[in-house]
């Protein structure tokens, strides 16, 4: 991940509503590591309530990341003992990632995300489950909604 979406995420520096949502994400002091298979970040699906999915780079269900690269989905690793699924239920108009699981599974899912702007993730069989992953555009910001 590069130094630039691995320090995001400390809080909201702005919110600007007009015919858009726009998140200017502020930097934060440390430096996320990229993964050794190259994924700029991890997200564990995990038993813990209020951080059902956790992000190895922020700790929380969120991650912010740049256009262009990959976020591992691991479900039964350190973190679970209970199935789950990841399925995107919000994404950037123009967006052509496609993680839609039918049937729960053990294991790793990646997605290589493209387009600048948010993706909301849920489980299927835990709706409470959600995740959060920003793709920062080249200005720095997360563009949540168009329209």
């Amino acid at each position: 991940m590069s130094s630039t979406a691995s320090k995001a995420l400390a809080g909201l520096l702005s919110i600007s509503i007009s015919c858009a949502v726009t998140f200017a994400l502020p930097r934060l002091v440390t430096t996320a590591v990229m993964s050794p298979d190259g994924a700029a970040d991890v997200m564990h699906l995990t038993d813990e309530p209020g951080n059902w999915f956790a992000s190895e780079a922020t700790g929380t269900p969120v991650t912010v990341i740049e256009a262009g690269e990959r976020v591992d989905f691991k479900i039964g690793n350190c973190c679970t003992n209970t199935r789950h699924t990841v399925t995107f239920i919000m994404q950037p108009e123009g967006s052509s990632v496609d993680l839609d699981q039918d049937k729960s599974q053990m294991g790793t899912l990646s997605a290589t995300f493209e387009v600048p702007g948010v993706y909301l993730i849920v489980c299927k069989i835990h709706p409470y489950m959600t995740a959060v992953v920003a793709v920062l555009d080249e200005g720095g910001l997360a563009r949540a909604l168009d329209g």
